[in-house]
């Protein structure tokens, strides 16, 4: 699919050895990506990856680091909504995100 074609709110399959037309974020499934443009990889790699809240993590068998909960907790407290990215394993801190 060209890129030229998707549209913001574009709900977009991509199948294991397709390409991803543009930026996006996973709804729902598991899939292969090539990442090789990016990492050099010659062949690619599966990844797991889960997207939730803290407790959804810890459900996982996920331990969450006192820094991702504190800034967690600081969200919260601001009526915001907090939503953690873990990638084989790994919580990503950085992958915090709030909205009103």
């Amino acid at each position: 699919m060209a890129a030229e074609l998707v549209q913001r709110g574009d709900v977009v399959k991509v199948v294991p050895g397709g390409k991803f037309p543009v930026d996006g974020k996973v709804i729902d499934g598991t899939s292969m990506a090539d990442e090789s443009l990016i990492t050099g990889a010659s062949a690619p790699e599966p990844h797991s990856v889960l997207i939730g809240n803290r407790e959804w993590m810890r459900r996982n068998g996920l331990n969450i680091s006192h820094d991702v909960d504190d800034a967690m907790t600081s969200h919260e407290m601001k009526g915001q909504t907090a939503v953690l990215v873990a990638l084989d394993g790994n919580v990503f801190h950085d992958c915090i995100t709030s909205s009103i």
